[in-house]
């Protein structure tokens, strides 16, 4: 029986399963064959492959929020929160003023847990609103449409959609 990889791999590595104790291939220049703890160190190679892979999406996380409920109005997607990025507070100042007190929308990306603040500053004297993944597409239900004027995240795994 012949198994062939899917993708740009399909015509170069073909493998064939002679027993259930080893695996043997052709690769170009030659062959090899691969016993059971070979193929346990390659599934955990793969593995740290797949969780570095979800630690480099998780640094592409951010928060997208608009003028108007429902996602509409004018609308903004914040640059990457990054683990180093972690609890940092971001004012509706500079390139972001017209959002101030204009929110009416707010939605961290999956992984994120956001708190937002009526008040500059993400004041300690103020609890906040903690907002995850999707979000809130009309932030009149829980009393904070045109309120918001800074929010600061955090990346909690396992916070998505599933």
């Amino acid at each position: 029986m012949a198994l062939r990889t899917g993708g740009n791999l399909s015509n170069i590595i073909p493998f064939n399963f002679d027993s259930p104790d080893s695996i043997k291939g052709e690769l170009p220049g030659g062959e090899f064959s691969s016993s059971p703890l070979t193929l346990a160190m390659l599934f955990k190679s793969f593995a740290l492959l797949l969780a570095t892979f979800a630690a480099s999406a998780l640094a592409d996380s951010a928060v997208f929020y608009c003028t108007d409920i429902n996602w509409g109005g004018n609308c903004h997607h914040s640059p990457p929160i990054t683990a180093d990025q972690q609890g940092v507070c971001h004012n509706m100042k500079g390139d972001v003023a017209q959002f101030n007190d204009a929110i009416s929308s707010f939605g961290p990306d999956g992984d994120l847990s956001c708190t937002v603040f009526k008040d500059f500053d993400c004041p300690s004297t103020d609890s906040g609103f903690q907002i995850v993944h999707p979000g809130w597409a009309d932030l009149r239900t829980v009393g904070l449409n045109d309120v918001i004027s800074s929010y600061q995240c955090y990346i909690e795994q396992g916070n998505c959609c599933g």
